[in-house]
């Protein structure tokens, strides 16, 4: 039979957690631009909006959105429509949008 506590579970998990580079993820529902947005980020994150720009940035980089087109770090503008719900993923190698039927991303290391 195991002699380990069941209590002690948890302790053992945190360090393998830590190894494999698990982070914690955030789930945070906003406006940008007139958008209404659902975020997944992983890690640290900043939001700055205002009424014409929304810009979130995490340690895995930065999404920036406007009325009409959403950027991916420094990568060309992607052309949106105004007012459709957007959903933005940041995790450890990839951001991502998908606002209305538009959907981009990118690789970041």
């Amino acid at each position: 039979m195991n002699s380990m506590n069941l209590r002690q579970t948890p302790l053992l998990l945190v360090p393998l957690l830590a190894m494999l580079g698990c982070t914690k993820v955030s789930r945070v529902s906003t406006h940008a631009a007139g958008h209404p947005v659902t975020l997944s980020v992983a890690g640290t994150h900043s939001i700055d909006e205002d009424d014409n720009r929304g810009v979130i940035s995490s340690q895995y980089g930065r999404v920036t959105i406007e009325r009409e087109r959403v950027q991916l770090n420094d990568a060309p503008w992607t052309p949106i429509r105004e007012n459709v719900p957007i959903d933005v993923r940041i995790s450890k190698g990839t951001l991502s949008v998908a606002a209305g039927s538009t959907t981009t991303s990118v690789t970041v290391r």
